[in-house]
């Protein structure tokens, strides 16, 4: 609400972490002419929207396999990552 109040919701970039993704500009008048200031207000549509996922853990793919096919996929890299991670802690030089 404070970006909205003070005026720093102005900026156009928003990735999918970002609060202004909530923020709806309206640069148009009621009457439907171009108005010489932008407004803006939340996005309650947005908010309800994704209010949706919540709890949720998500994941984007474009493969076309079974979906528990995918899992375990994912799984397994999950495991990688995470005993790369371990091994280098191992080895990590302390000052």
């Amino acid at each position: 609400m404070r970006s909205i109040e003070i005026g720093t919701a102005k900026r156009g970039t928003k990735n999918q972490n970002d609060y202004r993704r909530f923020i709806k500009k309206t640069s148009v008048t009621t009457d439907g002419e171009i108005a010489d200031k932008n407004t803006f207000c939340l996005n309650t549509e947005r908010i309800a929207e994704e209010e949706l996922y919540d709890g949720y853990y998500a994941v984007v793919t474009n493969l076309e396999s079974d979906p528990t096919e995918i899992t375990d996929v994912l799984h397994e890299i999950f495991g990688f990552c995470t005993n790369y991670q371990i091994i280098n802690r191992g080895n990590m030089k302390k000052f």
